[in-house]
């Protein structure tokens, strides 16, 4: 996909979207951090809605609930010269804003009403819901879903057909928002390079997503704590997401160490049972890293 729409809404009610222009994103969100012990932890736990279609593409930030299995959540997919009915609240923007003005001779794309009907041209088609590089159902001893897997490779597709930010510049991005976060940058970096050697592309068997390695749900509580909605597909609210976490766990964790377990296996399991041994083995990758920065 060479571009991308967005559709922002004010309702969280994206379980009932039946049509989309791209990606709808909710400015409104309810859940929480929810964390289960048992799995992995910033990228832990993949329990949000999906909303089924016959073609589909991933939701900026899912926050349609935690009640079913799944990630990023999804709408259908516009198919070619289809048309979208604008709900309440809807706005256009992203980089295909203008192509989508242009096709329905709307002279200022920020106003726009409920009820227009808005014609979808062949430019902004989502991408195919198959990756090159399909992602594998397991990670180490866990097996996720094929809902889970399903929406992975939707997300890693999608990731696939867009331009994102070289290695060097993710660490700028992950340097920045640690900075201005009040999070120690070289802490922030060495996560991101133990989480995905800083290919904002990756996307895990729990279907955690980008540089940061982020799960919808624990994106959602990152977006709570940072005062607006975050797009885990953006490289830079990917790094806010979390810087977000890290600053949360580092705060209420008893120590560093205990912090850095926390994005892995999820602080209240930490605390409670201790680290398992996969996870002394991430803080170990953790704070090697962290001498590289």
């Amino acid at each position: 996909m060479s571009m991308r729409t967005y559709v922002t809404r004010t309702s969280t009610a994206l379980a009932t979207a039946t049509a989309a222009l791209g990606v709808l994103t909710p400015t409104s969100h309810a859940g929480s951090q929810a964390k289960a012990s048992s799995e992995p932890a910033a990228h832990e736990r993949p329990a949000l809605a999906v909303v089924s279609g016959p073609a589909a593409v991933p939701v900026t930030l899912a926050a349609v609930g935690e009640s079913t299995a799944g990630s990023l959540a999804l709408v259908p997919a516009a198919s070619q010269g289809s048309v979208h009915v604008v709900a309440g609240g809807e706005t256009l923007s992203g980089t295909t804003a203008s192509a989508l003005a242009s096709a329905n001779g709307i002279a200022d794309p920020d106003r726009i009403f409920p009820g227009q009907r808005l014609t979808i041209p062949t430019a902004v088609k989502a991408s195919a819901s198959v990756p090159s590089d399909p992602v594998p159902k397991t990670f180490l001893h866990y097996t996720y879903s094929d809902e889970v897997n399903a929406a992975a490779n939707r997300n890693r597709a999608s990731l696939e057909g867009v331009s994102t930010p070289s290695a060097a510049k993710m660490r700028e991005i992950v340097r920045e928002a640690a900075a201005k976060m009040g999070v120690d940058p070289r802490l922030a970096l060495a996560h991101a390079s133990v989480e995905s050697d800083f290919d904002m592309r990756t996307v895990s068997p729990a279907n955690a997503v980008g540089v940061m390695q982020v799960i919808p749900s624990s994106g959602e509580w990152a977006s709570r704590m940072v005062g607006r909605q975050l797009n885990l597909l953006d490289p830079q609210d990917n790094a806010v997401a979390g810087v977000a976490i890290i600053r949360y766990l580092q705060k209420n964790a008893d120590d560093m160490d205990q912090g850095i377990a926390g994005y892995y296996q999820g602080l209240g399991g930490v605390k409670k049972t201790g680290m398992r041994p996969d996870t002394q083995k991430y803080v170990a990758k953790v704070r090697a890293a962290m001498a590289q920065f």
